[in-house]
């Protein structure tokens, strides 16, 4: 065998597969310097590596060895020529020669009997994803492939695409092992990395939810080994309600704690164990993730999200939540002061008005701030910033023919509106204090409904905007 036409081939084969000598030593288990030893020509790969170094350059071992890639009608010759070529070279050692007589003998059997598969199958290497694209669909909800538990949500397509610009459809990736679920999980979650994607961990679960501006992918991982990939518009988790990775959700609800780090200590490298204390001082360990940025001796303020209600205590809020997100919390309010404030853990009891034209948004009124003149409302958003929300809001009473009628301005002259829009902070939530005593005055008994408005970002307004209703009812007694 010709060792430099070899290390020459191993060379060429090594740069078109965009690989370093250090980066084909280390899937070879070998030293770079081995590698460099093979390429100048200087020694030949051991018999053990030819198979693995072979499938790693995308070639069979009898052009690795033949220095060449050739036709698919000189296969059967090339094998020839390098039995004969072993045979001439190996003379002196009768125990390597009939090693490689015994091992290129089998190969050619293999070659022969699977030769027509081999010829006709077109098997690529693994893909190396540079981007996702999507097709969305309006008509097809479901596009799905049970057998490789990928499922498509009012998506036609999807595309993992190279650097180079070749694309390749998700199901025929997975088909023809061009693609894996730890491959597809390493690409999104270095997209996390450089903030092209946002991320959320179901902590009971270690499902990752993954998602942008243009898609959303739920990688799904449960005790339960529901390992299905799901592929959707943005919001698809929420549009699902929480049914996702064989988990029976409803609508999911947003809140807020803070917590003050008392140590961090690492349980595996992907959690960590964090002690904390509560509003209480009462001491708490939990397991999370090891994404976020917290220190010992710090206050964070961690924003959940739960699709079910169960009792408030600290195992149970980080065992059943998603954590959306970790600030470090700087308020003069005390943890203990803003914790009470906060909304109870209830996703059933949010009493959502009938009049909703904006099937991403929910609206509910804050536990304890409903009188007779004001309330705080808080809207939940969830349609990654489409619509914008303006101060205005009205009051309409049920009336006795069960009807919705405008409550008048007891002082329609001093009445005026500012026409700013606004939109949902990051967590997806907006507050709107309302405080109507000069608006409407105290409130009779009856049963009511706050009314606000929002315009799509995406309105041109040429003609004027539309505009989306969006209500809470509640009763005065």
């Amino acid at each position: 065998m010709d060792q430099k036409r070899i290390g020459h081939f191993i060379a060429k084969l090594r740069k078109e597969n965009n690989l370093t000598q250090q980066e084909l030593a280390d899937q070879l288990y070998v030293t770079d310097r081995a590698v460099s030893h093979w390429e100048n020509g200087r020694r030949l790969p051991d018999i053990s590596l030819l198979k693995n170094l072979s499938d790693i350059l995308g070639v069979s071992v009898n052009e690795l060895i033949s220095g060449e890639k050739f036709k698919d009608n000189n296969i059967i010759k090339k094998s020839d020529d390098n039995i004969i070529k072993t045979l001439k070279d190996n003379k002196k050692n009768k125990q390597l020669f009939k090693l490689i007589t015994f091992i290129l003998i089998i190969m050619l059997i293999l070659l022969i009997v699977f030769a027509n598969i081999t010829l006709k199958k077109n098997i690529k290497p693994k893909i190396k994803i540079f981007s996702i694209n999507v097709q969305q669909s309006e008509n097809t909800k479901w596009n799905s492939n049970e057998q490789l538990h990928i499922k498509l949500y009012y998506l036609d397509s999807v595309d993992l695409c190279t650097e180079n610009g070749n694309c390749y459809d998700i199901f025929y990736a997975f088909e023809n092992n061009a693609m894996d679920r730890i491959t597809l999980s390493n690409y999104l979650n270095k997209q996390v990395e450089i903030n092209a994607l946002k991320s959320e961990t179901l902590n009971d679960s270690r499902s990752t939810i993954y998602s942008n501006d243009y898609y959303e992918v739920v990688m799904c991982n449960t005790q339960e080994s529901n390992n299905d990939i799901l592929v959707g518009r943005p919001g698809l988790t929420d549009n699902l309600n929480g049914n996702i990775c064989g988990y029976k959700g409803i609508n999911i609800n947003k809140f807020h704690r803070v917590y003050h780090i008392k140590s961090i200590k690492e349980s595996n490298k992907d959690t960590i164990d964090v002690e904390l204390t509560d509003d209480n001082k009462k001491y708490h360990v939990v397991n999370i993730i090891n994404k976020y940025d917290i220190l010992p001796g710090h206050d964070y303020e961690f924003t959940f999200g739960t699709y079910e209600n169960f009792s408030e205590t600290v195992e149970n809020i980080f065992n059943y939540s998603i954590i959306y997100n970790v600030e470090e919390y700087t308020l003069d309010e005390s943890i203990s002061e803003y914790n009470s404030n906060k909304d109870e853990i209830k996703v059933n009891e949010k009493n959502t008005g009938v009049l909703n034209e904006i099937p991403e948004a929910s609206m509910y009124i804050k536990k304890n701030s409903m009188s007779k003149t004001k309330a705080t409302v808080i809207i939940e958003d969830y349609s990654n910033g489409q619509y914008f929300y303006g101060s205005f809001y009205k009051i309409e009473k049920y009336n006795s023919n069960g009807e919705w009628t405008d409550l008048v301005y007891i002082n329609d002259k001093n009445t005026s509106w500012n026409s700013m829009g606004y939109k949902p902070d990051k967590t997806g939530i907006i507050k709107y204090e309302l405080d109507w005593k000069e608006l409407y005055g105290e409130l009779s008994a009856g049963k009511y409904r706050i009314v606000k408005t929002a315009v799509k970002e995406s309105d041109p307004c040429t003609n004027g905007c539309k505009l989306y209703n969006i209500s809470v009812e509640f009763n005065i007694e």
